[in-house]
């Protein structure tokens, strides 16, 4: 299991809820797959445009600089996580979150107590706030905001309180996402701020 640095104030699993239904799980060990589901990132009427290549920085830039191994890798039959965009609606202006779905390939842990992990975690990015809304999903930086956002939630990120974090409270609620725009020459302040 990853371990968080030891300043990190926003680290542990959450207990898995709400509408949709979502969770903070920690990461299972370093390496950290991501599998991308079907036209993920495609210029289709059900996918956010872009998307596959703010994963890709994201998971590159904020966090394999740290002690994490982040990548995608299309052919793991076990990915840590996989990732998809797709128009699920309105659901409550949430753009995107993570859970630990019923047909994971392990578990473990204890949630109750912030060290729950899951394997086989689903991310959904929500593409009904980029067809349907402008400035969520609108550019590179965005989009880049978001999937680390989301991403921090599939290895046990919380959220923070504080704007120059991608974890920020509010990253991606739509209909206008609120963050201090995230750019390479802010990655490693941002990945530190974090608390990976």
């Amino acid at each position: 299991m990853v371990t968080p640095a030891a300043h990190a104030d926003n680290w542990g699993s959450t207990a898995c809820g709400g509408e949709p239904r979502n969770c903070v799980s920690l990461a299972n060990n370093n390496e950290h797959s991501v599998f991308l589901d079907g036209s993920f990132g495609d210029d289709v009427a059900s996918d956010v445009p872009g998307l596959d290549d703010a994963v890709r920085w994201s998971l590159a830039n904020v966090y394999t600089p740290t002690d994490m191994n982040a990548y995608v890798d299309q052919a793991d039959p076990y990915p840590d996580v996989r990732m998809a965009d797709f128009d699920w609606g309105v659901r409550n202006g949430v753009v995107g979150w993570a859970q630990c779905p019923d047909t994971n390939t392990g578990t473990g842990g204890d949630r109750a107590a912030g060290t729950g992990w899951c394997r086989g975690q689903h991310l959904r990015f929500n593409a009904y706030y980029y067809w349907h809304y402008s400035g969520v999903f609108d550019t590179a930086t965005q989009r880049r905001q978001i999937a680390c956002h989301e991403t921090g939630h599939t290895v046990g990120l919380r959220h923070r309180n504080t704007l120059d974090s991608c974890m920020y409270t509010n990253a991606g609620k739509a209909p206008q996402p609120r963050w201090t725009p995230m750019t390479e020459a802010t990655s490693t302040a941002t990945t530190e701020r974090m608390g990976i």
